[in-house]
């Protein structure tokens, strides 16, 4: 259910999950708060990575410190790269080339290569999969022991266009349009929205509970504090009933959230207040709303 002022309001009805039965169980939401997260991985110059996966792609954390090159994932085909803050110069370099920012930016980027900073800097890689043992240990690994209820078979896609090299995305490009929802990119598997800032707490008389009828949604929060509401539906079994969870928590985090569960969340800090949301394949709905910057470019 969303807001009348919100531009998602005009979206299509979530049709439910085929093939999913009524007395299917509800995959269980799960907050990853980096700072309570050992690292998965720590280089020789002390730069942190944080692996965190869902059903179709890992996401990538980087606190990088200045001038200490850091591997990209090992990904299967293109992968998205934000670089989520303004203030913070970043190179990508792949082979023997490279591409700097030094502004929010996002990149679809093809091929092996690093990513390193001039200044200590925040730098998100989200990357799908066909074989998740190419990838390093995620911190919610466990979460996926047995596979979450309710996603649907990944369709993988390929775009000739974007195997090699790299797109650059500067945010400064694409400032607020009414009727736009956020800043969304897309590369041939994942889909990233970068939303604007905010300065204040949100609005709660505005928030945007929904679910989504068979794909995870991944929510990162990279500055200020928020709270994540989530709800899951009964089915005719009591003993999968579960209560309402409100979870306020201080950035930087990582949200998984399952098909099917009710979420939304809301910043309470003075801001700034910085939240990204992730999909898995590309949604349609937003791109028939012409809501996707790069449609131009090939990738969907």
């Amino acid at each position: 259910m969303y807001h009348p002022s919100d531009p998602r309001s005009g979206l299509t009805t979530n049709p439910g999950t085929p093939g999913a039965s009524a007395t299917s169980e509800y995959g269980m939401p799960k907050l990853v708060v980096l700072q309570d997260t050992e690292p998965s991985f720590t280089s020789p110059g002390e730069s942190r990575v944080w692996y965190v996966r869902t059903s179709a792609f890992v996401v990538a954390y980087y606190e990088l410190v200045p001038w200490d090159p850091v591997a990209l994932l090992p990904a299967t085909a293109d992968r998205i790269v934000i670089v989520p803050h303004d203030e913070e110069p970043v190179t990508l370099e792949l082979g023997s080339a490279s591409w700097v920012t030094d502004e929010s930016s996002m990149f679809v980027a093809a091929g092996p290569g690093a990513v390193t900073t001039r200044t200590r800097a925040t730098v998100i890689e989200v990357a799908s999969y066909t074989d998740l043992s190419t990838f390093p240990h995620a911190v919610n690994e466990q979460d996926y022991a047995t596979p979450m209820p309710r996603v649907a078979a990944p369709a993988r896609r390929r775009v000739p266009g974007l195997q090699v090299g790299v797109k650059t995305y500067p945010m400064s490009s694409y400032p607020p349009i009414p009727g736009r929802f956020g800043r969304i990119i897309a590369s041939s598997n994942i889909m990233a929205n970068l939303l604007e800032t905010e300065r204040a707490p949100r609005d709660t008389t505005r928030l945007s509970p929904h679910d989504h009828a068979d794909f995870e949604q991944c929510c990162i929060t990279t500055r200020g504090s928020y709270v994540h509401h989530w709800r899951t539906p009964w089915t005719p079994d009591l003993q999968n009933w579960r209560e309402d969870m409100h979870v306020e928590y201080d950035s930087p985090a990582i949200a998984v959230i399952p098909p099917g569960v009710v979420h939304t969340a809301n910043s309470i800090s003075d801001g700034p207040n910085q939240m990204i949301d992730l999909f898995s394949p590309p949604r349609r709905d937003f791109a028939e709303k012409g809501w996707v910057l790069n449609s131009l470019d090939g990738e969907l």
